[in-house]
Order: structure tokens, then C-alpha cells, then sequence
């Protein structure tokens, strides 16, 4: 009831969601990526924005992610919360390139691929839209 509550006050339509737990070890769980940037982005306005934040795993740094991110140039700039089930992978929190963090959730299910596989999949993807992000501040207003 209290993470339903909460992704109400996030502005997450709560319809589509499904929640068993909240230890999120559940395969009865249902929730969209866009409910998790709902929340990842609620939380940032929040009085313990800053505990949150400084509890998630730090790219090739720490928790985690310690072992993902290590030559990449977004080593210290992720800071999220993995999650994984067999067939089931998600990454989600902060990107932290610019002035703003940029909020990102991902969400794969079903792959017949290796979970590093999937993985690296979700850093490509990441290191693409730092990439969008700098080459958007470098163009002339």
C-alpha cells in the first residue's frame, strides 16, 4: 500500500501496476520504467533527496556497479539501482552529465541473451545519450 501511495503522489498512473512486494524480488511484480522515472524524479524533490541518492551504487565505483562502467567514460557519472531474474533486467537512477541528472530507467524482459550481454546492452545505451547530452550543450543557441 505505501509504494502504491507513493507512486500515486509521484504522479505514476498506478493502473497497469502490479505490486506484490516491495522487496521487488517478486516475478508478480509489474512495473513500468516510466513509473520508475516518475518516482526517481518525485524522490529528487524530496527532504532525504540527498540519502537517496548517495545510497545507490556509483558506476565502476561501488555496490552493484562496481564491476560495469570501469573504462567507461560514465565511470562515477551513474548512479542507480540494479535489479535482476532470470530473463528479467532493469537499471534505473541517475545520470549525472550537465547541469541537470538526467532520469533513466530501463527495463528488459524475456531476452534470450546473457545477462553481461544485456548489461552492456544498458551502458551503450547510456554512454549514447551522455553523448546526445554533450554534443546538445556544444551546438550554437
Amino acid at each position: 500500500r505505501a509504494l502504491a501511495e507513493m507512486l500515486r503522489r509521484a504522479g505514476a498512473t498506478t493502473g497497469s501496476s502490479r505490486l506484490h512486494n516491495g522487496s521487488g524480488l517478486s516475478r508478480d511484480n509489474r512495473l513500468a520504467a516510466s513509473h520508475l522515472v516518475a518516482l526517481l524524479a518525485y524522490v529528487l524533490q524530496a527532504p532525504y533527496a540527498e540519502d537517496f541518492i548517495r545510497s545507490l551504487s556509483i558506476a565502476g565505483i561501488d555496490g552493484t556497479l562496481y564491476r560495469r562502467f570501469k573504462s567507461s567514460p560514465l565511470r562515477g557519472k551513474v548512479w542507480a539501482k540494479t535489479g535482476s531474474l532470470y530473463q528479467v533486467a532493469g537499471l534505473a537512477g541517475y545520470l549525472l552529465a550537465g547541469e541537470q541528472p538526467l532520469i533513466f530507467a530501463i527495463v528488459v524482459n524475456g531476452f534470450n541473451h546473457s545477462l553481461r550481454q544485456v548489461q552492456r546492452a544498458e551502458e551503450k545505451i547510456l554512454e549514447a545519450l551522455a553523448h546526445y547530452l554533450e554534443e546538445t550543450r556544444r551546438e550554437p543557441a
